[in-house]
């Protein structure tokens, strides 16, 4: 039943263009009568199957459907999947004949924004739901485009930018080689390629950030030691010769936890924190592991001799946005990074005194890592 011409009135021009997808009369007649008696202005077209649906929405512009889950030729959930899978920008209000949240929630899941129980529809909930659906879709769209926008930026830093990064770095390298650079040329030189590096290990950090927090990270069961065998090694060559020295008690196939390839990065990162900050001659660091008193964690512990962590600040050099002052010991995003890894394994990260209430001592950052008792395959 086609109650309306497509004239290519919208949502934008008051009227509300309503497609409702119903088999039974008698509930078409009910909801076109609450549309009726909204006070709203409506164009409402009427369709009694998936197939029907998709063919009217192929054809013609709708503010929002209206859909029953019982229909001749498509039930339950995957109604709702037909209708977002093949229109994914148009809203949905799913119409129900059980008083079923349950129902109503996984319909939400599968794409609809609102659901309402035949029984139950009057014409203040039925404009309500509409209104709803439609503003909801509107705010997941913007939250779409945000979130494409974001990563196109991410992946133009990434990719773009960051291989400006390497060819400044390739010719700077290639200026330190030159015979008779002068000394004080050499030393800006230096300068700005140690700059450009931290560019590109701040652009890599975003990169490693936004992977996380979009859980596209496998987590798997894997063997502790080679991560912080390989970040000890890093950490290690970075310096001039024997200036680090890195003391573990961790040894190979022994120590098993839920992690991925960024364990590397957690480890990494805090002990560049501690040669970062520790202007001894010699950085020594040593590197623990017992169990949890639960025996549910791994309780890895990073004990240096540097400046040590203010009590004030002991929180907030996991956050860079509760950094606070501008010479917060690890204050950059490298600590950030930890703590965001850590977390998605399902375990936690804290700062504490080497010697408990003496700061000048040096600091602890403790790492708890979910404990796995032996390699699953």
């Amino acid at each position: 039943m086609k109650m309306h011409e497509d004239d290519g009135k919208n949502a934008s021009d008051g009227v509300i263009r309503v497609l409702l997808v119903e088999d039974d009369p008698a509930d078409v007649k009910l909801v076109q009568m609450a549309l009726s008696g909204s006070g709203h202005a409506y164009e409402t077209e009427v369709v009694g199957s998936i197939s029907a649906a998709t063919e009217r929405l192929h054809a013609g512009r709708f503010d929002v459907v209206l859909l029953d889950l019982g229909l001749p030729d498509s039930r339950g959930l995957d109604t709702v999947s037909k209708i977002h899978d093949g229109h994914p920008r148009i809203p949905v209000a799913v119409l129900t004949g059980l008083d079923d949240e349950e129902a109503g929630i996984c319909a939400m899941q599968r794409g609809a924004q609102d659901y309402l129980v035949k029984g139950d529809v009057t014409s203040r909930l039925l404009t309500r739901s509409i209104r709803y659906a439609i503003e909801r879709k509107r705010a997941e769209e913007e939250i779409m485009e945000e979130r494409n926008r974001a990563e196109f930026y991410n992946d133009l830093l990434s990719h773009d930018i960051n291989n400006m990064n390497l060819v400044a770095m390739g010719h700077l390298e290639m200026l330190l080689r030159m015979p008779n650079f002068h000394n004080e040329f050499k030393r800006h030189v230096h300068t700005a390629l140690n700059q450009v590096r931290e560019s590109a290990n701040l652009i890599t950090n975003v990169k490693k950030f936004t992977m996380i927090k979009s859980g596209r990270i496998e987590l798997k069961t894997m063997d502790i030691y080679p991560p912080l065998k390989k970040a000890t090694d890093v950490a290690e060559a970075s310096s001039s010769p024997g200036r680090v020295r890195i003391d573990s008690n961790i040894t190979e196939g022994r120590y098993f936890t839920c992690g991925s390839e960024l364990l590397f990065d957690v480890f990494s990162n805090l002990l560049n924190n501690s040669i970062k900050f520790d202007e001894h001659e010699t950085v020594e660091i040593d590197v623990g592991i017992s169990s949890s008193d639960d025996e549910k964690y791994w309780v890895i512990e990073f004990k240096d001799l540097g400046p040590g962590v203010d009590d004030d600040l002991k929180g907030a050099i996991f956050n860079r946005l509760e950094r606070g002052h501008a010479s917060v010991h690890g204050s950059g995003l490298g600590l950030t990074i930890v703590k965001t890894i850590v977390e998605s394994y399902g375990g936690t990260v804290w700062v504490e005194d080497r010697v408990a209430g003496d700061r000048s001592q040096g600091s602890n950052f403790v790492v708890l890592l979910p404990r796995r008792d032996e390699l699953r395959i």
